[in-house]
């Protein structure tokens, strides 16, 4: 460790190999964002075009095909692969495939990171053999999602719930929305919901997508954050709600756990969510200050350190069948 902060006086061209959208987008978009203005310095500079860069850090199934060309064409570069969620859980059996995909890159790739345990657990049970990984959880970006106001809970006033999601997949838990729709006591309690919704909402207070400076404002309106999201490698939202100071009723799967902590509580079916909203809301300071997250300033460093073995690593080259090996199932997936 000590020789890559030695090499971090030298200069390094990084690339990431997606293209980051402004404006409310998915979650892994924004964090990526966030790295890229946090880990940028006179000696890390950012590049768009990857022929330019010493090392290019690929993402999940984006651009796959021209990733392992740059990988084949030029082996030198150090290749870094993130992978995120098991694409098979959220988007169907076809998606069984690109997994298949996204593992074989990860074994080839010189570095793997991962967003939590639950995800390198998921990615072993596929096939995923590479020693060289680091797993990271993601940081939303402070300058927006902080705890400076964070809420606070008045004698006698409603609490408030909220959640978010920019996708409308049925992974993230539509179902128990409607569910708190339809049974949350609103004499007590009111709900709002920010994002993109294919139920349609009797009780619920509907906002469309905002941009993190917005976002971050209106989740200091609230008390608590819920999200019934199912199998997710690290959700973005449950990290910004509780950054924001919102303790978070999670439902018990993926890394939700990981994520949350001692700073709120997981559920396991409608019952025990009822159960939770009230357990946390009679016991809020306590869970509100058991809220940790990671910093953005150890994330970025982490991100830092990977990227700056390229000083000290010389990238793999892709095996000739390997590489047609990911084309053919690349092909073969395009055309199901």
């Amino acid at each position: 460790m000590a020789l890559i902060k030695n090499t971090m006086n030298s200069s390094i061209k990084a690339n990431i190999f997606l293209e980051l959208k402004d404006g409310p987008w998915g979650g892994g978009n924004q964090f990526l964002k966030a790295i890229k203005k946090y880990t940028s310095n006179p000696n890390l500079i950012y590049t768009e075009n990857p022929l330019e860069a010493n090392v290019i850090l690929g993402i999940t199934h984006h651009n796959i095909k021209k990733i392992i060309k740059i990988k084949k064409q030029y082996p030198k570069k150090l290749f870094i692969y993130r992978i995120g969620d098991i694409y098979e859980y959220h988007r169907g059996p076809k998606w069984k495939i690109m997994d298949k995909i996204i593992i074989e890159l990860a074994n080839n790739a010189d570095w793997v990171i991962f967003q939590s345990n639950w995800s390198k657990k998921e990615a072993q049970k596929r096939g995923y053999k590479n020693k060289n990984y680091s797993i990271i959880s993601n940081t939303p970006d402070p300058q927006y999602f902080n705890n400076q106001n964070k809420p606070i809970i008045k004698y006698e006033e409603k609490i408030r719930l909220i959640a978010t999601s920019w996708s409308t997949n049925p992974n993230k838990g539509f179902e128990f929305y409607k569910f708190l729709d339809e049974n949350l006591n609103f004499e007590k309690f009111n709900m709002t919901f920010i994002g993109n919704s294919p139920v349609t909402f009797k009780n619920t207070k509907l906002i469309k997508p905002l941009p993190s400076n917005k976002l971050s404002q209106e989740l200091k309106k609230h008390h608590i954050f819920i999200s019934p999201t199912k199998n997710e490698a690290c959700s973005n939202s449950i990290l910004e709600a509780l950054a924001c100071g919102l303790p978070v009723i999670a439902l018990n799967s993926g890394s939700n756990h990981e994520s949350i902590k001692n700073g709120g509580e997981i559920f396991n079916n409608e019952k025990e969510l009822i159960k939770k909203i009230n357990e946390i809301s009679q016991n809020y300071k306590t869970y509100q200050n058991n809220i940790k997250i990671p910093s953005i300033k150890n994330t970025s460093n982490r991100y830092k350190e990977i990227f700056y073995q390229a000083k000290l690593i010389k990238g793999q080259k892709i095996k000739f069948t390997k590489y047609w090996k990911i084309n053919i199932l690349l092909w073969y997936f395009n055309h199901l």
